[in-house]
C-alpha cells in the first residue's frame, strides 16, 4: 500500500488550485498548518477494488500523515464562488477561501 503513495503525482496546493482542470478525485495534503506550497496529491477511487481494499488504501494515506481534504469538484466550486465575489482573486485569496471551506463546510463571504 505504501507503493500507492509513491505512484501519486505530488503537487503543491497552489498547483491544485491554479490547475484544477488537470486533476480528479480527492485532494490529500501534508499535515496542517497549510500554505500554498503545502505538498499533496489527488486520489481517485479505484472501482476495480473491493470497498474494503479501497478503504485500506485511504487508511494507509492517513496513517502516513496525509490529510483528506476536499474533492476536485469542491475546489472548482470554491474558485467559482470566489470569482463571483472578487473579479480577479489572488492565489492567497483562493487559498483563504479553500481553508475557510475546509474548516466550515461553507463558502467565504468577501
Amino acid at each position: 500500500m505504501a507503493n500507492e503513495i509513491l505512484r501519486m503525482q505530488k503537487i503543491s496546493l497552489k498547483e491544485a488550485i491554479e490547475e484544477i482542470e488537470n486533476f480528479k478525485g480527492w485532494l490529500y495534503l501534508s499535515p496542517p498548518p497549510w500554505s500554498v506550497e503545502s505538498e499533496g496529491f489527488f486520489y481517485s477511487t479505484d472501482v476495480d477494488l473491493l470497498p474494503v481494499d479501497e478503504k485500506k488504501i485511504r487508511d494507509e494515506f492517513e496513517a502516513q500523515g496525509w490529510k483528506s481534504t476536499v474533492s476536485k469538484e469542491d475546489i472548482e466550486d470554491i474558485i467559482e464562488n470566489t470569482k463571483n465575489q472578487i473579479e480577479d482573486p489572488s492565489i492567497d485569496q483562493l487559498f483563504e477561501a479553500f481553508n475557510f471551506f475546509y474548516e466550515n463546510d461553507a463558502y467565504i463571504e468577501w
